[in-house]
């Protein structure tokens, strides 16, 4: 027999992604109360845990601005996590709410995604990886670059296809 709230419960929630960066002025011990914090806001809201990347330091590609004890700090540097979960969607007012407080959280964002894996698909399609998120600069003009040559070598095996197909 099945529980027909669990049923409700399931058509409603839904599943989301918090990506935030902390302070990068936090001790190791720091960074993990912080991302307790962040996940006792989900919990407390009825949120379930599917995935997370812990907190790595990142060079920003512009500097933020915090104001903290009344002054404005800059940062160019923070530590980038992530959290997916599921709950439903009455809840994210709370979350963000909650999280609009927590002092040591530079920035943050919250999206509606999938519960799978996102993956990307490498040239000619053959292998697929993890989606990457990157905040150099450096590495993301080579990012470019890579795409705009598997674009042309993408054109030239359609044409090359095409040739093929056509009779003449």
């Amino acid at each position: 027999m099945i529980n027909e709230d669990s049923t409700q419960k399931n058509e409603v929630s839904k599943v989301y992604e918090i990506g935030y960066l902390l302070l990068p002025i936090l001790n190791e011990d720091g960074i993990l109360v912080e991302v307790s914090k962040i996940k006792d806001i989900l919990e407390k809201n009825k949120g379930m845990f599917l995935s997370e990347g812990l907190p790595e330091m990142k060079t920003l590609n512009y500097s933020m601005t915090k104001t903290i004890s009344g002054k404005n700090q800059k940062f160019e540097t923070a530590y980038f996590g992530w959290i997916k979960f599921e709950a439903d969607s009455d809840s994210l007012v709370e979350i963000k709410e909650e999280l609009d407080k927590q002092e040591n959280v530079l920035r943050y964002l919250l999206i509606k995604t999938v519960k799978e894996d996102t993956f990307v698909a490498t040239n000619n399609n053959k292998k697929s990886k993890p989606a990457k998120f990157s905040f150099d600069k450096k590495e993301k003009e080579e990012k470019k670059e890579e795409i705009e040559e598997t674009t042309q070598e993408d054109k030239k095996e359609l044409d090359e296809t095409i040739d093929e197909l056509v009779i003449e």
